[in-house]
């Protein structure tokens, strides 16, 4: 399987063959949870390549307009993909039954498969679609939510606060793609898929789960 995301939102790049291609558009997309009973956006047959559009959640989620929020961090809008703009349109009436920001591509249904079995999946290659990331750094964010061991119920619940959310640029220097923290300081990129799995049963993120 290659995971992947490429220059163009709309079709694959052709540095790599591929058997399938899947992006990242509403359709193909879930928000904030694994599905189970959802429709295979594609049947493979095992062995078979995918090339696969994925989407970040930053700039997709917010309730600001999504030109307006990230123009507002200064995020060039050629820079802006089009699926960001066409998920944030879709999020009214769509089922997030989770509890997590994350939109999955997916999901690939392998043919012949059945409960039990192993499923390898080998990543052959990553690529970034978008030179720009965005981090968050809030004391009351992701595993420090309301959800975690210790919160009081009457805590206030705070926005993120200035300087918490931090924009990373990312380029290319001496052949290898790095994050540009400051002139001075380049970090080399190791892409990683933050969420690849099979659904379990229950729907991990269902309340009471």
């Amino acid at each position: 399987m290659i995971a992947c995301a490429g220059p163009d939102a709309g079709a694959p790049s052709e540095s790599i063959e591929a058997d399938h291609f899947v992006p990242s558009r509403p359709e193909t997309v879930s928000w904030g949870w694994y599905p189970i009973d959802k429709e295979a956006v594609l049947r493979i047959q095992s062995g078979e390549t995918v090339r696969i559009n994925t989407l970040t959640h930053a700039g997709a989620i917010q309730r600001a307009e999504p030109v307006e929020y990230l123009t507002g961090l200064d995020i060039p809008r050629e820079q802006i993909l089009q699926d960001v703009l066409d998920f944030w349109a879709s999020r009214d009436g769509r089922p997030r039954d989770g509890r997590s920001g994350h939109v999955i591509t997916g999901p690939i249904y392998v043919e012949g498969a059945e409960p039990g079995d192993m499923l390898e999946v080998q990543i052959l290659a990553l690529e970034t679609r978008i030179p720009w990331g965005i981090n968050n750094t809030n004391s009351r964010g992701g595993v420090f939510s309301t959800g975690y061991p210790g919160v009081d119920a009457e805590d206030p619940l705070l926005d993120i606060p200035p300087g918490t959310l931090h924009v990373i640029r990312t380029g290319m220097v001496d052949g290898r793609e790095v994050a540009l923290f400051s002139p001075n300081i380049q970090v080399p990129l190791a892409p990683f898929m933050g969420i690849l799995a099979v659904a379990p049963d229950p729907v991990v993120g269902e309340p009471g789960v």
